[in-house]
């Protein structure tokens, strides 16, 4: 009998390491869009966290490299509770951003080859090749330098960043469509999954039809929304690297500036000019390859009312009830 409770004990705790190991994994993030769900992939395996673990280590440092926030690609990592790598971890063009446990943010040359190896767990980029839709340049204009606003009505949302960049899973789970509605719900939400419209293609027509079906209503610029709606913007554009269509959103803040989000990355309030400028109008702000101006809509800005979906992510919380 005691040798009977020994083996029910042995096999509990051997399930309990089991669990506690599927616990601790990394989310890697190829990072390709603002609008659409990025590819990712779920690292579990101690083999490739030892691999990381050289990766990171014994690596000069180097300045901040000012990567466009639109234009920048390479890859993610979210650590989940793996020791000896940091919470999170951008790579692109030879250059790792590390933010540490405190929120520092610190910088190193990839001296030894994380982004190659990251590159390893993707299949390769499907290459579209075919003409852009528009040959605008990158805009940025006079108006947009001397604040001439759009109009308010007082119920924009406050520009609050800490509410989406704070938490990892609320950073990497929520993209531009969820930032600009002001719902969080983690799906990484896509115009037309809640109204049954979803997107077939990433033009402006087609992502303004589904954003209706969603409830969005179209607007025009110089007039404020009705009670209780404020205003967001659509833009798209093809990234001449990779020649892949996208599509971006922005809404408009309380003081008449407009603030946006990158897909899974931080929510912010400046374009992509350099220096970076306060966005007055998404039609004359600095929008990199997001040439395409679609328009405006209103939203209602009780964001329970607001029924938005989407594919959902690896490894993110399941959507509020």
């Amino acid at each position: 009998m005691f040798k009977r409770w020994l083996l029910i004990l042995a096999a509990a705790f051997s399930f309990g390491l089991s669990a506690y190991a599927q616990d601790t994994y990394i989310v890697v993030n190829q990072r390709l869009f603002s609008g659409r769900p990025d590819p990712d992939a779920v690292i579990n395996d101690e083999v490739d966290f030892e691999t990381l673990q050289m990766k990171l280590q014994n690596l000069p440092s180097t300045s901040d490299p000012g990567w466009g926030y639109l234009t920048s690609k390479g890859y993610e990592m979210y650590n989940y509770g793996v020791s000896g790598i940091p919470p999170y971890v951008i790579v692109f063009n030879g250059v790792i951003q590390e933010e540490t446990a405190d929120d520092q943010i610190l910088y190193f040359l990839d001296v030894n080859g994380l982004e190659d190896f990251l590159k390893t767990f993707f299949p390769p980029v499907t290459l579209i090749k075919k003409t852009p839709d528009s040959v605008e340049a990158p805009s940025g204009t006079w108006l947009n330098i001397i604040g001439i606003f759009l109009p308010t009505n007082g119920f924009e949302p406050p520009y609050d960043p800490d509410f989406w960049n704070k938490n990892k899973d609320d950073r990497r789970c929520n993209n531009c469509y969820n930032y600009a509605v002001n719902v969080k719900n983690w799906r990484f939400a896509q115009p037309g999954d809640a109204g049954k419209r979803p997107i077939t293609e990433t033009k402006c027509p087609d992502v303004l039809a589904a954003a209706i079906a969603d409830g969005m209503v179209p607007w025009v610029a110089d007039v404020p929304c009705s009670n209780y709606d404020y205003k967001i913007a659509l833009v798209t554009g093809l990234d001449p690297d990779d020649m892949m269509r996208d599509y971006h959103w922005y809404r408009q803040n309380p003081d008449g500036t407009w603030s946006h989000k990158r897909g899974g990355s931080p929510a912010k309030n400046t374009d992509e000019s350099v220096p970076p400028k306060p966005i007055t109008d998404p039609r004359t702000a600095n929008r990199a390859f997001y040439t395409d101006f679609c328009g405006f809509m209103c939203v209602i800005s009780d964001s329970s009312r607001v029924n938005v979906d989407g594919p959902g992510k690896k490894n993110c919380p399941n959507p509020p009830n």
